[in-house]
């Protein structure tokens, strides 16, 4: 389908992407859901990880409510600090 192609893609292309405006201006749903994809193609957990930061560092009201979600989504980042 036309939506699964989209996924593809940005899984993909996932690193260009994360510099985009548009990705500072997703919700948090879709923010978790896409760094919680197995397929993201990204060079290492930590390139998830920046791209998380600039999405909440767009918008800092943001921390609370992702805060939640870092730990499942990177808890080998986490654990390490």
């Amino acid at each position: 389908s036309a939506a699964e192609e989209v996924d593809r893609f940005v899984e993909k292309n996932f690193a260009l992407i994360s510099y985009s405006d548009k990705f500072l201006e997703l919700s948090t749903e879709d923010v978790v859901e896409l760094l919680s994809k197995d397929e993201l193609n990204v060079a290492s957990e930590e390139e998830a990880f920046n791209a998380a930061m600039r999405w909440i560092e767009h918008s800092p009201e943001r921390t609370n409510v992702l805060e939640r979600w870092l730990n499942s989504i990177f808890p080998s980042l986490l654990s390490q600090e």
